[in-house]
């Protein structure tokens, strides 16, 4: 539980539909194709989304950059991607830019709860698929995958962008025989890929993957994305921070960062962790190590950020929590705390994002956000900037896979590389490259850098 994903909402049941939705109330199918069929929606909805676009646009130079780099070569021409990431106002810059440098695209989210149902209407008026909504069904969220294979471009290779490894899961679970299409697969979260590592070692996949999550620059996602995202999403809540004594499970890149902002804003901080190195880490930078006994009986607040499932079971719960308890999560899916359990008590709605649990002696217990990510439901994500980082990271992979095949030939989990990352970070910070100190050949020498 020492490392987090940034990513996203999978339902705790991965049981798949009994069949391929044929249509629903915000997709009415025709024959697949390439486009996804016209919706009957809010008609001021796409606009609403070209503005929010155009605002995230403004904070992803680094990303149009990219773009216009290698946009009259559209390397991606002969690729079809397949997406599954969450539609936000920074996931669709993505897209767009993936469909300048030429690939074909069918894209649904890999969080069942957060997708931005007016970004999503100015993607389809552009004439992309995309199959989401805001708090999908079960059904639904399994049933868009489908929809999104079912409209993929039948004519060239196939790259899989996944976020938590779900729509891999999906098509080995349900469609294994679509697996053979797939000739890469770039993946952006710690869950996801730990989850390829293991489908690697079991010898269930036969493309090769690249770990974007593993990059330098993922982490500024992971660690300062998520420093702005908690205190909005805490602040839309209506929870005060400071004076509060908050348990982070969860001491990875993720944990780093919440534990960070929270005590910045007058919080005393607690650290859950599994491994030791970490929590000796935490201990080093200040922050009281806890037992997650400990945690459940005096903390006020407790976020998992574990990128695990189950962190806090129901027996947890049931034995050691506190009246009162507030337990969030801003790890991965809604399944790092037990919801399932404390769904089956008593409830009361608090607000759109908390719920109060009666248990059998009494107590109660919060839980913000039907234990999905807090800070996609309750706020409004990681910002702009940190995520054209990671999404530029994803676009450079899809098109060093096709430049390089050699390189990526391995049916296993590949870095993204340092030139990548260099070359993300020269188009991000412009002004920091013109402020480096410049290494004399003695220096390099003696550092041994061109060896």
């Amino acid at each position: 539980m020492s490392s987090a994903a940034t990513t996203r909402g999978r339902p705790v049941r991965l049981e798949p539909p009994s069949q391929h939705l044929q249509g629903s109330e915000f997709f009415p199918l025709a024959t697949p194709a390439p486009a996804a069929p016209s919706v009957a929606t809010d008609p001021g909805a796409s606009e609403r989304g070209e503005q929010k676009i155009l605002t995230a646009s403004l904070e992803m130079r680094g990303l149009t950059h990219i773009q216009s780099q290698y946009e009259t070569g559209k390397p991606l021409r002969d690729v079809a991607i397949l997406g599954c990431v969450t539609v936000t106002p920074q996931t669709a810059q993505y897209i767009l830019a993936l469909r300048a440098l030429g690939a074909s695209l069918s894209w649904c989210s890999d969080n069942q709860y957060a997708s931005d149902p007016d970004v999503v209407a100015y993607l389809r008026d552009q004439g992309i698929p995309v199959f989401a909504k805001a708090n999908m069904s079960t059904e639904e969220y399994f049933g868009c995958m489908d929809l999104a294979i079912d409209h993929l471009d039948q004519k060239t290779r196939l790259h899989v962008n996944d976020d938590g490894c779900d729509i891999t899961r999906h098509i080995l679970e349900t469609q294994p025989d679509k697996l053979a299409r797939i000739d890469a697969l770039v993946e952006q979260t710690t869950c996801g890929a730990n989850a390829l590592k293991n489908l690697y070692r079991r010898k269930l996949l036969s493309f090769p993957a690249i770990d974007v999550n593993g990059a330098f620059l993922k982490g500024f996602d992971n660690y300062y994305g998520t420093q702005q995202s908690v205190l909005h999403a805490l602040t839309n809540i209506g929870i005060t921070i400071a004076s509060r004594q908050i348990a982070i499970v969860g001491y990875g890149s993720v944990g780093q960062g919440v534990a960070r902002a929270l005590r910045a804003v007058g919080a005393s901080i607690g650290i859950v962790e599994a491994d030791l190195l970490k929590l000796a880490r935490a201990a080093w930078d200040g922050y009281q190590p806890m037992s997650i006994v400990d945690a459940l009986g005096e903390c006020d607040l407790i976020l998992t950020a574990s990128g695990c499932a189950p962190t806090i079971t129901g027996h947890m719960i049931h034995t050691f929590a506190r009246n009162g308890l507030i337990l969030g999560n801003i790890g991965h899916g809604n399944g790092e705390y037990d919801i399932e359990w404390l769904s089956q008590h008593p409830h009361s709605t608090i607000n759109s994002h908390r719920t109060a649990y009666r248990l059998a002696d009494g107590r109660t217990v919060h839980s913000l956000c039907g234990g999905a990510l807090l800070n996609f439901r309750a706020g409004a994500a990681n910002p702009s900037h940190v995520m054209s980082l990671t999404f530029s990271l994803c676009l450079l992979a899809h098109i060093a896979v096709v430049r390089e095949p050699r390189k990526f030939a391995q049916p296993t989990l590949h870095e993204v590389g340092e030139a990548a990352e260099r070359e993300c970070a020269e188009f991000h910070f412009p002004s920091l490259s013109r402020k480096l100190y410049k290494l004399s050949d003695q220096q390099r020498q003696y550092l041994a850098l061109d060896a």
